[in-house]
């Protein structure tokens, strides 16, 4: 067994792992740099919270607000603080704070957007507060709206009301942030001050105006440093931005630093010591510092055991030591947060000991692969015995060759790779042996038709979290009521109701759900064999290319268009449950899913977005299969998967009934109703539909795209288009082969 020393830390009930150093102090050599480490510790936050939204926090403490409902009928809500110690302890409530305004029996309630602490320990709070008539069925029916800058003690007194945001705001500007200075100094960020940018007012610690600035763009931010000074950074371009300091005593701003910064930088946030502000995009850390002008990446979403996707909160303490507060949401419990705190410490590795079995997961760092890559951090927090590294491939080819040199990994992220290929080769291990031996786990516990729909010649070769659906939705009082329909059945439907059955799909995109939905039929890879220069498939393009779909139909216009009745079908991808609610009010329950015209009659295709298989070549089959259970796990996949429907029956079904249960639900203006048993069943058989997946990888996707356009194009013919996507096809596999 291949194993790998990681040295770790272990704090009482905190798991501390090791993350390789990546950017060194300055004047640290590199043999410096190699000594050290930053060790990780985690602490949950006791408890859960409702909305959890404005944050902040001192060097030993971090304070945050959370809606509370009052009555769920009735829509009323009110606002809390908390305050929680940097290592998840000492939570409480800062039960002296009160609202500012409170109307007694009327719907609606006050929240807290943000929360600053100033350099004596005072807090302020943005607060908003909206009521209205209980029987009010417009919000605009309005008894009471205001919002308010407030002061308070550590303990929610109200020592003061400091402004009123009122008359700052409207449906054209917003307050974005606000800062407390060294002195006291309030600023204020406005958005859309003058319809186009941004403007910065700054008022005295009495709430008397100072002074106003412009900002070059609405992409711009506060930001206190650790001295107590308040800056800005400006952005007009996607290159960089402007860090400047804003100046009290000229009422201007200094001159700035310019920061070259590829990418958009999504949030900024103080740093200490020999840097001066972290610098966070939608994967990497960064810092920089003023008086070199350098900008260093700490590290990526790979190498650090923080949750990226789940971060809320981002500050460098005193010590040099970076704290995060990750916010997690729970689909099936309506608005309820769970936080937690990472603390990243550098020390050096004789400070840091014990040992774990390395696994690899190799990935293309697809758009969802960050749903694996979070499970990895959530998976190294919690086991003590293995721990799970991410090797991050630039393309296919990259990965091919390093599996051909026998640099083959033991887990493997599959999404865009081609994975019929890679099973039919004997990489990847049969998973329904591990679900198999798992005396905690039943095929029947997941929807087995998912699991069929993906296997290769009989067997399960990845596994995944949650799976969409991708289907031509229709009104049943237009079309019959049976699922699926063939290519004349479809082509009759357009050619009847030509006003009507539009769709926005494109030629190129029937022509590819038809081949995804036969792959079988064209690609066999056991042979490596290809079988496009067919009448079948030259017929296929031939009908393809009468189509007339509009392809500049959203799915909002199609939504508003299936509600007037100026549309009987439409294509969708299904990963929500509101989708489904949605389909059902604006057709009142006259649904059919018909799916993809195709000569078998079904043609609703899954989608999966993510899958992870174990290689035949796993050091650690145990270790690899308890990563693999966990996105498995009811738990997980209600908390931590947003978009597509649960693998788990039991995660499904609980977040089926908490979405049928909700009160009033608005979507796209549309009043849902409650799905009905019937509609219910309707949705299940639909799911039991389901026996293709979209498995072809994508450099052979390309292929066929690329071909029938050139056909609808005008460029080829349709034979010729069927022998030169054979010919290229049959290249590329005998090159993958």
């Amino acid at each position: 067994m291949i194993r790998k020393m990681l040295r770790l830390l272990s704090l009482l009930t905190s798991i501390a792992i090791m993350l390789s150093f990546i950017a060194g102090c300055k004047g640290d050599t590199d043999s410096e740099e190699s000594e050290y480490v930053y060790v990780s510790e985690f602490f949950s936050v006791p408890g859960t919270f409702e909305y959890v939204t404005g944050i902040c926090s001192t060097d030993d403490k971090i304070f945050f607000a959370s809606r509370i409902t009052l009555n769920e009928k009735d829509g009323t809500y009110t606002a809390k603080i908390f305050s929680v110690s940097v290592d998840g302890t000492a939570l409480i409530e800062l039960e002296d704070y009160v609202p500012a305004y409170d109307v007694p029996g009327a719907k609606g309630g006050v929240h807290i957007q943000s929360i600053r602490v100033d350099s004596n320990g005072n807090i302020f709070i943005e607060e908003h507060g909206h009521f209205y008539e209980p029987g009010a069925t417009d919000v605009n029916e309005t008894v009471l709206a205001y919002s308010v800058l407030r002061k308070l003690t550590d303990t929610g007194i109200e020592i003061d009301t400091i402004l009123d945001l009122t008359e700052f705001q409207s449906s054209f500007s917003h307050l974005k942030l606000f800062g407390i200075d060294i002195d006291g100094n309030i600023y204020l960020h406005f958005s859309n001050m003058t319809h186009s940018n941004t403007s910065v007012i700054v008022f005295n610690n009495e709430g008397s105006e100072i002074f106003r600035l412009r900002a070059l763009s609405n992409n711009s931010s506060l930001i206190r440093l650790s001295d107590g000074s308040i800056f800005l950074a400006d952005s007009d371009s996607n290159s960089g931005f402007t860090l400047s300091k804003i100046n009290p005593a000229t009422q201007a701003l200094d001159d700035g630093y310019e920061i070259e910064f590829s990418g958009f930088f999504s949030q900024i946030y103080p740093a200490d010591g020999d840097f001066d502000v972290l610098l966070r995009d939608h994967r990497d850390l960064y810092v920089f510092s003023m008086e070199t002008g350098e900008t260093v990446k700490l590290f990526d979403r790979v190498e650090a055991d923080v949750i990226f996707d789940n971060v809320f909160y981002i500050k460098m303490l005193k010590d040099g030591r970076i704290l995060f507060v990750e916010r997690a949401a729970n689909r099936a419990i309506f608005g309820r947060n769970r936080l937690s705190l990472v603390i990243l410490e550098k020390k050096h590795i004789s400070e840091v000991s014990q040992e774990r079995t390395v696994l690899k997961l190799a990935s293309l760092g697809g758009v969802y692969s960050h749903y694996l890559f979070n499970a990895v951090m959530q998976f190294n927090r919690m086991n003590q015995e293995y721990y799970i590294e991410i090797d991050l491939y630039d393309d296919l080819m990259q990965l091919t060759t390093a599996i051909t040199a026998g640099q083959v990994p033991d887990l493997l992220d599959v999404s865009g790779l081609p994975f019929r290929q890679y099973a039919t080769s004997g990489l990847f291990k049969d998973l329904y042996d591990f679900i198999d031996s798992d005396p905690a786990l039943d095929r029947s516990d997941f929807f087995e038709s998912v699991l069929r729909a993906v296997e290769v010649d009989n067997g399960l070769y990845q596994l995944f979290p949650a799976f969409n659906i991708d289907t031509i939705v229709g009104n049943s009082l237009f079309l019959d009521d049976n699922m699926g329909w063939n290519i004349s059945e479809f082509k009759a439907v357009i050619e009847n109701n030509p006003e009507t059955a539009r769709y926005s799909f494109s030629k190129a995109d029937f022509v590819q759900s038809a081949v995804i939905l036969s792959i079988d039929d064209y690609i066999d890879r056991v042979n490596g064999s290809v079988h496009f220069n067919t009448d079948e498939f030259i017929q296929l393009l031939e009908f393809a290319n009468t189509l007339t779909p509009n392809t500049m139909l959203r799915y909002f216009d199609q939504i508003d268009m299936l509600t007037t009745g100026e549309l009987i079908i439409a294509n969708v991808n299904l990963g929500q449950f509101t989708q489904i609610q949605i389909y059902h009010t604006i057709l009142d329950s006259n649904v059919v899913f018909k799916g993809f015209p195709t000569e078998s009659r079904n043609g609703n295709l899954l989608s999966l977005n993510v899958g992870v298989a174990i290689t035949t070549k796993c050091v650690s089959d145990e270790g690899a299969w308890e990563y693999v259970r966990m996105l498995l796990d009811k738990d997980w996949q209600m908390e931590n998967y947003s978009w597509g429907f649960p693998l788990n029956k039991e995660a499904f079904n609980m977040i089926l009934s908490f979405e049928n249960s909700l009160g009033r639900k608005i979507h796209a203006g549309i009043e849902l109703q409650n799905l009905t048993q019937e509609d219910i069943d309707r949705f299940y058989a639909l799911i039991d539909s389901l026996t293709s997946t979209v498995n072809i990888d994508t450099e052979l996707l390309d292929i066929i795209l690329e071909g029938v356009n050139d056909y609808f194009n005008g460029r080829t013919t349709a034979p010729d288009t069927a022998r030169i996507i054979q010919s290229r096809a049959s290249i590329y596999l005998s090159e993958q082969n």
